[in-house]
């Protein structure tokens, strides 16, 4: 679930229930549901939250429910879902900080515009966006 940007009541930008989406998942999960909640975070908030670069991509750190980044979560889930949720629904949660494109890697030529995850980001709002972008330069060219 895709959240609208200018919402207020939560700060997640998507919220996915992994265990309806992967069958595979729900299996391992064994009748217990798991939520993924995606987060923006500029570039500059990464080493204040521990991330000390790309070094630490796709790197899971533990995550304590009642906890700030916990509660954070358990809240917007519970908004998103129109569930009550609290910190004694929590089996585990983790925390996985992503980074942004690396446009170099890339290896765009001069002239192509690239869309996507691997020139854009991560994050179908993000790519929809570019695309956008991308064809109103194409258009104007």
């Amino acid at each position: 679930m895709l959240v609208h940007p200018d919402a207020q009541a939560v700060s997640a930008k998507a919220l996915t229930h992994a265990t309806v989406k992967w069958p595979w998942l729900a299996e391992a999960a064994a009748g217990r549901h798991v939520l993924r909640l995606s987060y923006a975070m500029p570039a500059e908030a990464t080493s204040a939250h521990g991330a000390s670069g790309p070094d630490d991509a796709a790197t899971s750190l533990p995550v304590d429910p009642d906890g700030p980044v916990g509660t954070r979560a358990l809240h917007d889930a519970a908004t998103l879902l129109g569930v009550p949720l609290t910190a004694t629904h929590v089996a585990g949660a983790a925390r996985v900080r992503w980074h942004g494109p690396d446009l170099t890697a890339a290896g765009l030529g001069a002239g192509v515009i690239g869309i996507g995850e691997v020139a854009t980001g991560r994050g179908l709002t993000g790519i929809i966006a570019a695309a956008r972008t991308a064809a109103g330069q194409i258009l104007d060219s």
